[in-house]
């Protein structure tokens, strides 16, 4: 459609529920036909909602009319245009959201004292970067740091992926490429495609070492 500009008008929260509380008494075979278009009559009554009607005129000159509201999270507007009527449907946040990273930072020691980060994938294979950082961490005061960082990535019992070194890697231009190498040569990385499951990232000293470490799991491909 055209462009245009024109005016909300909003009704408060309190007088929305009580119209469509008014509106819902004898809709039943409205709600039968209609179902997926009414809330759930059990939802939070407090939760942000409101109700208006909106006007614009497009740059063509053409007026369009109509309302709209907006429930948990849900935004709803109906407009009619050349005879046809047309609803727009909007989430409160956008299908676009995803968490694209997450850390720990622990001291690693020998045995138990492993650093481990657990993880699980669900919806479909995830290309995903697992890296650790010790020495660089030196660069913003802490101290101290695991000197020499390997990397062992497991589902399960069955390790599949271990690493000391990132660019020991096939694919180390690949993890450059995704702009997230570690600064220092001795600070280890994976990047895989992964399929839906749990996984864990055991963080460990190459030589038996103790520090503290920073381990962090990034979804590389969040489309």
């Amino acid at each position: 459609m055209i462009g245009g500009f024109g005016t909300t008008t909003v009704r408060p929260a309190a007088a929305a529920r009580a119209e469509a509380a008014q509106t819902k008494r004898g809709e039943t075979e409205n709600e039968i036909e209609h179902g997926d278009e009414i809330e759930d009559e059990h939802e939070d009554d407090q939760a942000a909602s409101f109700s208006g009607s909106f006007s614009i005129t497009l740059v063509n000159g053409q007026n369009i009319a109509g309302t709209l509201s907006f429930s948990h999270g849900r935004l709803i507007a109906t407009f009619p245009v050349n005879g046809l009527t047309f609803t727009f449907r909007g989430m409160q946040e956008s299908s676009e959201n995803h968490l694209v990273n997450i850390s720990t930072r622990g001291f690693v020691t020998t045995g138990h004292g492993q650093l481990i980060g657990g993880f699980i994938i669900s919806g479909g294979p995830k290309l995903v970067l697992v890296r650790v950082l010790g020495p660089t961490l030196s660069t913003f005061g802490v101290s101290p740091v695991l000197a020499d960082p390997q990397l062992a990535l497991l589902q399960g019992q069955t390790t599949l992926a271990q690493n000391s070194s990132w660019q020991s890697n096939a694919n180390a231009g690949d993890i450059v490429a995704a702009g997230l190498a570690p600064r220092n040569a001795n600070e280890p990385a994976v990047l895989l495609r992964l399929e839906p499951g749990a996984y864990t990232a055991v963080v460990t000293d190459a030589n038996s070492g103790t520090g503290i470490a920073l381990i962090e799991v990034y979804e590389i491909d969040h489309d």
